[in-house]
């Protein structure tokens, strides 16, 4: 598969690389190697194709356009004037194309500046969130800065994937925007839900998922969690039970301070760090060469897919299967 063939990944490709990825998980179930009884969710940044310099503030995205628009308006004047008609067909159709995709790619840009200006509306006062007005790229809209393995503030996704701790298999996919992972395991465990018809029994993350809204929610439905807490100022035990805290809450302290607790904790590291050092290292998820989350969806789908079949076979060979 080419890179023009990538590039022309649209929602309906992504679908049926989610229904592919789906079915290899069945014939997985069906055989044994898939229990789901244990599953470890964790995020990677994955570096988009867009440069630091491509992030604009609204008002020259704005005049980008304009003068986008009035570059298309001279264009169609210069075709239809007779000194000009001796140019090749071919030719005026890629400028033409060039021009009403960058223009396209503009006007994406303002709307993800309009949804980053409603989030930050929301921001709560006094927390540590950007402060400065909101830039979005002109190369790749829907990317966003985020922090990079290593420290960098560079462009990129927030790659959510959920795989099963027993067979090491990826379970779960979604391709996101958001800087922090606070907002990614409950979509995550719904879409486990609609593709098993069922929740896994435990379910380990660290501390970047274990706010208190997860854990109630995680609770609420019947999925033993196992995820470290963030240590706070003053508070040098971050698993003292604490009169305020929920029955949710109390229950995740208690079997965070047990041996066995700590061990299963453990698993998230061994498992989901390994995925992903296998699909940025062996793979192409180290840095996504088409832009927009539908298109990245579609590589993160592929390289899971590749990922899980050779699973499968590593998983046949050890029961000695064929």
């Amino acid at each position: 598969m080419n890179y023009h063939t990538l590039s022309t990944f649209r929602s309906e490709n992504a679908e049926a690389l989610e229904e592919l990825f789906t079915q290899v998980l069945a014939v997985m179930m069906a055989e044994g190697l898939v229990r789901l009884r244990r599953v470890a969710q964790d995020g990677t940044r994955v570096r988009a194709s867009a440069g630091d310099r491509s992030f604009r503030r609204r008002k020259k995205v704005e005049e980008l356009r304009a003068e986008v628009r009035r570059q298309i308006e001279a264009l169609r004047g210069e075709l239809e004037a007779p000194a000009r008609r001796s140019l090749s067909r071919r030719k005026q159709a890629a400028q033409r194309r060039a021009l009403e995709e960058r223009e396209r790619r503009l006007t994406r840009a303002l709307e993800e500046l309009g949804a980053l200006e409603r989030e930050r509306e929301g921001y709560k006062k006094g927390a540590k969130e950007p402060s400065g007005e909101p830039r979005s790229s002109t190369t790749d809209p829907e990317a966003r800065v985020m922090r990079q393995t290593g420290g960098a503030y560079l462009p990129g996704y927030n790659v959510q994937l959920a795989t099963d701790a027993e067979s090491e298999v990826v379970v779960g996919v979604e391709v996101s925007q958001g800087r922090t992972d606070f907002a990614e395991a409950v979509p995550m465990l719904e879409q486990l839900e609609r593709r098993f018809g069922r929740l896994p029994e435990q379910y380990v993350v660290d501390t970047g998922y274990t706010s208190v809204e997860n854990v109630e929610e995680l609770s609420a439905r019947g999925v033993e969690l196992y995820g470290a807490l963030p240590k706070r100022k003053g508070k040098p035990d971050p698993y003292e039970v604490r009169p305020r805290d929920s029955e949710a809450v109390r229950q995740l302290k208690e079997r965070m301070r047990t041996p066995e607790g700590r061990a299963i904790y453990g698993v998230r590291a061994r498992v989901s760090e390994r995925v992903h050092a296998d699909l940025k290292r062996w793979r192409t998820l180290g840095k996504i060469v088409l832009r927009g989350r539908t298109k990245v969806r579609c590589i993160v789908l592929l390289n899971v897919i590749t990922y899980n079949l050779l699973r499968w076979f590593a998983l046949l060979a050890a029961a000695g299967g064929s």
